[in-house]
């Protein structure tokens, strides 16, 4: 992957850690468009100020996006990180493979939590201030 997939979830702060799991998630799709004949059309990724990945893209022409929150919790177990592998560190590139292979790009759209003004439908963990205050407030960082 790149530098950003070399980040170890145990040699950084949460926002560095989200900020890596966000350009390695941007590589995954990357690879797996180049790899797999599909309709999937990334376009951009970014970490909101609660630290939670949001993640758009088209499928079969749908505008859709994913957010990804608690990013210090495994996405295979939901524990925290730092139980999962005592003495071995989590990779970035290693978990937005994990969270990637959650992105329903072959299987169709997930249950919808909520549709922008835009018309875009998005899914994922909601959020607590609610949807329109993390996908239209301000960015921690913008990752693509």
């Amino acid at each position: 992957m790149t530098e950003f997939g070399d980040v170890m979830f145990a040699d950084v702060d949460r926002e560095g850690w989200a900020t890596a799991v966000g350009h390695s998630l941007v590589e995954a799709a990357r690879i797996w468009v180049e790899a797999v004949p599909s309709s999937l059309i990334t376009e951009e990724c970014w970490l909101a100020d609660d630290l939670s990945l949001l993640f758009t893209y088209q499928l079969d022409g749908a505008a859709l996006g994913g957010r990804f929150a608690d990013l210090h919790l495994c996405p295979l177990t939901g524990f925290p990180l730092y139980w999962v592998q005592r003495g071995v560190s989590y990779s970035a590139s290693g978990y937005a493979t994990d969270i990637f292979n959650g992105v329903p790009v072959a299987v169709g759209v997930p249950e919808i939590k909520w549709t922008g003004p835009d018309g875009r439908r998005w899914w994922g963990a909601v959020p607590e201030q609610g949807w329109s205050a993390v996908v239209t407030g301000p960015r921690s960082v913008s990752i693509r």
